[in-house]
């Protein structure tokens, strides 16, 4: 399972680094240009996967915060 997501109110590439450093599989547009530069698609088909984006993502938020 993928989702796509526009990122908003932070840097796209910043949050792609950050995610893969954390072990999310995570696939970055914003070398494309166009309506897709803000946006990345994020892997996550088993449930350890899930575990591991959202702790990621508020990792994320904590050191942005």
């Amino acid at each position: 399972m993928f989702d796509v997501l526009a990122v908003v109110g932070t840097d796209a590439k910043g949050l792609v680094d950050f995610l893969r450093k954390k072990g999310v599989l995570v696939r970055y547009f914003g070398t494309q240009g166009g309506q897709l530069q803000s946006n990345l698609r994020i892997s996550a088909g088993r449930p350890k996967d899930t575990q591991r984006l959202i702790a990621a993502l508020k990792a994320f938020e904590d050191e942005c915060s």
